[in-house]
């Protein structure tokens, strides 16, 4: 069934090559064919180059089966303002939380789909814990460890004996899976603490 499938393929990928190729051929036969491609190529690539510098923001999105995993969407080359957006991420993720304990964690990753249908026992990416939990044994097999080359950071929390108003944590950022440095938060938040 699966040398029939990849034949089948196969023949796809042949069409649609001889298709580009004929394509190819049919525009080169004449001038303003060609004058006209090169215009629209260069169209899309200032297109596409306007979108992705404008209107593509890096985003946080919350796991729905991991309330602690986030994954961060289009994030920008700049790694201080990747760190800056995640503490404030910390911040703003305390502020709205009413219950927590004394090891209460947060993890952000890099977001990534790498699903493909055609790649039967391929990896799906970070994005596959968005809706589900982690799989490790069986047919396929999905981790968050597997992915530690996108960690960006982990915050963990450590509460004062003396004030159940006062949350401290360590914030801890990584690169390519190992850590790079630390930063200490200390945030005042009326809290119901559970200990």
């Amino acid at each position: 069934m699966l040398i029939l499938f990849l034949i089948l393929l196969l023949i796809i990928a042949g069409i649609i090559l001889f298709q580009l190729y004929r394509l190819v051929r049919w525009i080169l036969v004449k001038k303003t064919r060609i004058i006209r491609s090169i215009w629209v190529l260069s169209i899309a690539i200032i297109g596409i180059a306007i979108y992705q510098l404008f209107f593509v923001n890096m985003e946080f999105i919350q796991s729905k089966v991991y309330p602690d995993l986030y994954l961060v969407k289009h994030p920008v080359k700049d790694k201080n303002k990747i760190d800056n957006t995640i503490k404030n991420a910390v911040i703003q993720h305390f502020t709205t939380t009413e219950k927590i304990d004394s090891t209460y964690t947060l993890r952000f990753y890099e977001y990534t789909n790498n699903w493909n249908p055609l790649l039967i026992f391929g990896d799906a990416g970070t994005a596959h814990f968005i809706d589900h939990e982690e799989d490790p044994g069986g047919f396929t097999t999905e981790e968050l460890s597997m992915y530690l080359n996108y960690k960006l950071a982990t915050f963990k929390t450590v509460l004062s004996n003396n004030d159940n108003n006062t949350l401290s944590g360590v914030l801890q950022y990584y690169s390519e899976g190992s850590p790079t440095k630390t930063d200490t938060l200390k945030l005042n938040i009326t809290l119901n603490i559970r200990k």
